[in-house]
Protein backbone atom coordinates (compact mmCIF):
# COMPACT_ATOMS: atom_id res chain seq x y z
CA UNK A 1 0.00 0.00 0.00
CA UNK A 2 1.15 3.58 -0.54
CA UNK A 3 0.61 6.35 1.73
CA UNK A 4 1.11 10.17 2.31
CA UNK A 5 0.54 12.48 5.04
CA UNK A 6 1.29 15.98 5.84
CA UNK A 7 0.96 18.06 8.75
CA UNK A 8 0.36 21.57 8.56
CA UNK A 9 -0.31 24.85 11.67
CA UNK A 10 -3.25 27.06 11.15
CA UNK A 11 -3.92 30.02 12.71
CA UNK A 12 -7.43 28.76 13.43
CA UNK A 13 -9.65 27.16 16.31
CA UNK A 14 -9.78 23.76 16.20
CA UNK A 15 -13.78 24.38 15.81
CA UNK A 16 -13.07 26.41 12.97
CA UNK A 17 -11.07 23.53 11.35
CA UNK A 18 -14.23 21.00 11.19
CA UNK A 19 -16.24 22.90 10.48
CA UNK A 20 -14.31 23.18 7.51
CA UNK A 21 -13.86 20.13 7.32
CA UNK A 22 -16.93 18.40 7.86
CA UNK A 23 -18.59 19.43 4.41
CA UNK A 24 -17.20 17.72 1.40
CA UNK A 25 -18.12 19.55 -0.67
CA UNK A 26 -15.11 21.76 0.98
CA UNK A 27 -12.27 19.99 0.22
CA UNK A 28 -13.31 17.82 -2.94
CA UNK A 29 -12.14 20.25 -5.31
CA UNK A 30 -9.12 20.51 -3.95
CA UNK A 31 -7.66 17.09 -4.50
CA UNK A 32 -5.34 16.63 -7.10
CA UNK A 33 -7.01 15.66 -10.63
CA UNK A 34 -10.32 16.84 -9.52
CA UNK A 35 -13.34 17.19 -11.95
CA UNK A 36 -16.26 16.66 -10.50
CA UNK A 37 -18.86 15.20 -7.90
CA UNK A 38 -21.68 14.24 -6.36
CA UNK A 39 -22.97 13.79 -2.91
CA UNK A 40 -25.09 11.22 -2.63
CA UNK A 41 -25.70 12.36 1.36
CA UNK A 42 -23.86 13.76 4.25
CA UNK A 43 -21.44 10.65 4.37
CA UNK A 44 -21.65 9.71 0.40
CA UNK A 45 -20.22 11.20 -2.33
CA UNK A 46 -18.98 9.63 -5.79
CA UNK A 47 -15.74 11.79 -7.05
CA UNK A 48 -14.63 12.11 -10.60
CA UNK A 49 -11.00 12.39 -10.64
CA UNK A 50 -8.05 12.23 -13.92
CA UNK A 51 -4.97 10.92 -12.69
CA UNK A 52 -1.63 10.67 -14.77
CA UNK A 53 0.71 8.18 -13.30
CA UNK A 54 2.88 7.91 -16.06
CA UNK A 55 2.39 4.31 -16.96
CA UNK A 56 -1.52 4.92 -16.85
CA UNK A 57 -3.63 8.16 -17.36
CA UNK A 58 -7.37 8.06 -17.14
CA UNK A 59 -10.11 9.11 -15.37
CA UNK A 60 -11.87 7.44 -12.40
CA UNK A 61 -15.00 7.57 -10.33
CA UNK A 62 -14.14 7.26 -6.73
CA UNK A 63 -16.93 6.80 -4.03
CA UNK A 64 -15.66 8.39 -0.89
CA UNK A 65 -17.56 7.46 2.57
CA UNK A 66 -17.16 9.29 5.72
CA UNK A 67 -16.46 6.22 8.09
CA UNK A 68 -16.16 9.07 11.53
CA UNK A 69 -17.01 11.59 12.26
CA UNK A 70 -15.59 12.47 15.53
CA UNK A 71 -16.53 16.44 16.44
CA UNK A 72 -14.22 18.73 16.14
CA UNK A 73 -10.85 16.26 15.86
CA UNK A 74 -10.94 13.49 13.62
CA UNK A 75 -12.75 12.52 10.10
CA UNK A 76 -12.16 9.52 8.54
CA UNK A 77 -13.11 8.14 5.42
CA UNK A 78 -12.82 5.14 3.04
CA UNK A 79 -12.27 5.77 -1.05
CA UNK A 80 -13.21 2.85 -3.53
CA UNK A 81 -12.98 2.77 -6.91
CA UNK A 82 -16.83 2.26 -8.66
CA UNK A 83 -14.98 -1.23 -9.63
CA UNK A 84 -13.06 -1.89 -7.18
CA UNK A 85 -10.31 -2.14 -8.08
CA UNK A 86 -8.50 0.58 -6.50
CA UNK A 87 -9.31 0.86 -2.13
CA UNK A 88 -8.05 3.32 0.14
CA UNK A 89 -8.52 5.35 3.57
CA UNK A 90 -7.52 8.69 4.84
CA UNK A 91 -8.39 11.28 7.53
CA UNK A 92 -8.16 14.62 8.35
CA UNK A 93 -7.12 15.26 12.15
CA UNK A 94 -7.20 18.31 14.36
CA UNK A 95 -5.00 18.82 17.32
CA UNK A 96 -5.44 21.94 19.10
CA UNK A 97 -2.23 24.15 19.98
CA UNK A 98 -3.69 27.03 21.42
CA UNK A 99 -7.31 28.62 21.50
CA UNK A 100 -6.70 29.88 17.98
CA UNK A 101 -3.91 27.72 16.59
CA UNK A 102 -4.30 24.18 15.58
CA UNK A 103 -2.25 21.19 14.14
CA UNK A 104 -4.09 19.76 11.02
CA UNK A 105 -2.95 16.21 9.58
CA UNK A 106 -4.02 14.74 6.43
CA UNK A 107 -3.31 11.51 5.79
CA UNK A 108 -4.55 8.75 2.76
CA UNK A 109 -3.52 5.21 2.24
CA UNK A 110 -4.47 3.61 -1.79
CA UNK A 111 -3.80 0.54 -3.21
CA UNK A 112 -4.86 -1.14 -6.52
CA UNK A 113 -5.06 -4.74 -6.72
CA UNK A 114 -5.68 -7.15 -9.73
CA UNK A 115 -2.82 -6.96 -13.13
CA UNK A 116 -2.69 -3.10 -13.19
CA UNK A 117 -1.84 -3.15 -8.97
CA UNK A 118 1.95 -4.06 -10.24
CA UNK A 119 2.54 -1.71 -12.00
CA UNK A 120 0.33 0.91 -10.59
CA UNK A 121 1.65 0.25 -6.53
CA UNK A 122 5.33 1.69 -6.64
CA UNK A 123 4.03 4.43 -8.89
CA UNK A 124 1.60 5.06 -6.14
CA UNK A 125 4.22 5.16 -3.31
CA UNK A 126 6.64 7.81 -5.45
CA UNK A 127 3.15 10.45 -5.76
CA UNK A 128 1.31 9.62 -3.00
CA UNK A 129 3.04 11.22 -0.72
CA UNK A 130 3.54 14.53 -2.72
CA UNK A 131 -0.35 14.53 -3.46
CA UNK A 132 -0.85 14.02 -0.30
CA UNK A 133 1.03 17.31 1.20
CA UNK A 134 -0.31 19.33 -1.56
CA UNK A 135 -4.07 18.53 -1.12
CA UNK A 136 -3.25 19.25 3.15
CA UNK A 137 -1.72 22.38 1.20
CA UNK A 138 -4.39 23.23 -0.73
CA UNK A 139 -6.88 22.33 2.28
CA UNK A 140 -5.13 24.35 4.31
CA UNK A 141 -5.06 27.45 1.95
CA UNK A 142 -8.41 27.00 1.70
CA UNK A 143 -9.67 26.98 5.07
CA UNK A 144 -7.20 29.88 6.01
CA UNK A 145 -9.62 31.65 3.40
CA UNK A 146 -12.94 30.39 3.72
CA UNK A 147 -15.64 32.37 5.23
CA UNK A 148 -16.91 29.69 6.90
CA UNK A 149 -14.46 29.78 9.66
CA UNK A 150 -14.54 33.30 10.07
CA UNK A 151 -14.61 34.42 13.82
Amino acid sequence: MADGMHQVKLNLSVDQVFRFIRDMNNWAPLVPGYQDHVMVNDQESIWKIHGDLGVIERTVSLQVTITEWAEPTNVHFQVTTLNGTCTGEGYFKAKPITDSETEMTGFLRMQVSGIKGALVNPVLKTLLPKAGRDFTEAVAYKMQNARLVAK
